[in-house]
């Protein structure tokens, strides 16, 4: 299992004053690493349409809040 990396930051929105952790990431994928992966596991399901997919969601969720 892979560590997580962080580090304590201030939270200016308390008070008395808290911190907040600042997670770091590390070694991302992108839509293409994740599509390709996703179609490996489903060879019905070209990569193309599986990146397609993850875009249109990822929109929807930011497009929703």
């Amino acid at each position: 299992m892979a560590p997580i990396h962080y580090r304590p930051e201030p939270n200016p929105l308390t008070t008395p004053g808290s911190y907040k952790l600042r997670f770091i990431p590390q070694d991302i994928n992108g839509y293409d690493e994740v599509a390709a992966a996703v179609a490996l596991k489903n060879p019905n399901w070209p990569e193309d349409m599986v990146k397609a997919v993850l875009m249109a969601g990822n929109a929807e969720v930011h497009r929703a809040y």
